[in-house]
């Protein structure tokens, strides 16, 4: 994909091609798999991975919150020792990150689980870009595909379901194996979940929500958002976005509903897909708006436009 710059100003943005969305199907296909039957020899690998993207992500989506708490103090760095100049906001969210990533690791609570997967999921909707209606029909339509296919018929072929195995592996826990080799004084949890989902606890079992039924949805209600920011004489009320998030969350509850009452796996992008397109592709319809939707003309609501900071006020 492309690069630009992100809605802060300070981190590069990689904007999605359309060569990017169809191969990206095929990509997350032979990471399941790999995840299937190699999870067990590269758990702490991405235990790290998750340890160290979790602190990120969550310093990532305070730092606004503390900007405005230090108002002037924001700008201002403070020299620490074999660090050099820090910024006060990182130094002071240093110690609450910190907390958060170390309470998840010793109690493997869902709460933090689910903090931790939100934050996530926000930083890869600020760093990524769908740049039109086309790149983002091609990239729904084929996960759509990939979400019924390892979700309803991955079990006929691995004996499995793929889906479900890999989303509920859990990873030995490294503070867990260092607690023990050094005969610590407390126990925390063995095997960790890793945040590539939120959970929602039941009397019976839990639900889960995938991290990808959030960001894929969610990038292209950032593409609606910058497209809506470009088009001052229209209401609010009468915004592409506003639709697409409606149309996001009557997928969401359908997805849980038929979950419940079932109580199967669903791959939530059937749902999702067509809640968030059809409601937005009819309104450029009735607008006569579709052919600038699908090719985002220069000038409009380009793939680099910094609008998408809004989702964060």
């Amino acid at each position: 994909g492309g690069h630009g710059r992100d809605g802060r100003g300070d981190g590069p943005v990689t904007v999605i091609e359309s060569g990017t969305a169809l191969a990206f199907p095929l990509i997350a296909s032979l990471s399941l798999i790999l995840l299937f039957f190699f999870f067990g020899s590269i758990a702490v690998v991405l235990n790290a991975m998750a340890i160290v993207s979790s602190s990120f992500a969550v310093g990532f989506v305070l730092t606004p919150l503390m900007e405005t708490l230090l108002r002037g103090n924001a700008k201002v760095a403070a020299r620490v020792p074999f660090c050099g100049p820090v910024p006060l906001p990182v130094l002071a969210l240093s110690p609450i990150v910190v907390t958060i990533i170390l309470w998840w690791l010793f109690t493997g609570h869902w709460l933090l689980n689910n903090i931790i997967g939100c934050s996530l999921s926000v930083l890869f909707v600020c760093y990524l870009r769908t740049p039109s209606l086309k790149v983002a029909v091609l990239l729904l339509s084929g996960l759509l595909v990939y979400d019924i296919f390892w979700v309803f018929f991955s079990e006929y072929l691995f004996g499995r379901n793929v889906m479900v195995d890999v989303a509920t592996k859990e990873a030995p826990n490294p503070m867990s194996i260092v607690s023990e080799t050094l005969h610590l004084p407390f126990s925390p949890v063995k095997h960790l979940p890793l945040p590539a989902k939120l959970v929602f606890p039941r009397q019976e079992g839990v639900s889960m929500l995938g991290l990808g039924d959030i960001v894929l949805p969610g990038l292209f209600l950032a593409y609606t958002l910058r497209f809506d920011s470009n088009q001052a004489d229209k209401a609010w009320t009468d915004s592409y976005f506003l639709r697409a998030i409606a149309g996001y969350v009557v997928g969401l509850i359908m997805s849980f509903f038929f979950n419940i009452a079932y109580e199967v796996a669903q791959p939530a992008l059937l749902y999702l897909v067509p809640g968030i397109l059809i409601p937005v592709i009819g309104l450029g319809h009735s607008r006569g708006e579709v052919a600038k939707l699908w090719t985002n003309p220069p000038g409009r609501s380009s793939g680099y436009h910094d609008d998408t900071e809004a989702l964060l006020a």
